[in-house]
């Protein structure tokens, strides 16, 4: 019943439905500890800390002109989020890539000029 719902949906196609759903769950290691998946995750989140730093370097630089346009400061939330939806759809496209097996080391670099090629465009897209 639920392959016959996925095949009735505009968004799925049957080819990437059965793929899908041949998978077999990956299981975890039992040696992803929390302690593991902690040392793995934190330089990532720290090195994007870092990177988000960089908004905050914006807004103290051009303080100035945010005091005499306030408007200004009410699409702040606006642009870190879109930066966000943005990169949270590139991942799930990726993965899924990766998973499908149509992203390979061999061709890593050209999806990778690709997907930043994408997102400069959605960036002067969402900006217009």
């Amino acid at each position: 019943h639920a392959r016959s719902e996925l095949y009735r949906s505009d968004s799925v196609t049957p080819s990437l439905t059965s793929t899908a759903l041949s998978f077999e769950p990956i299981e975890e290691p039992e040696s992803d500890t929390i302690l593991a998946n902690v040392g793995h995750r934190l330089p990532w989140l720290l090195a994007l800390m870092m990177v988000q730093s960089v908004s905050g370097y914006v807004v103290a630089r051009y303080e100035s002109l945010i005091q005499q346009h306030v408007i200004i400061a009410s699409f702040l939330t606006m642009l870190v989020g879109g930066g966000g939806n943005s990169s949270g759809q590139t991942v799930a496209e990726l993965v899924r890539r990766l998973r499908t097996g149509e992203v390979t080391s061999a061709i890593f670099w050209h999806v990778l000029a690709k997907e930043s090629a994408i997102g400069l465009l959605l960036s002067i897209g969402l900006g217009l």
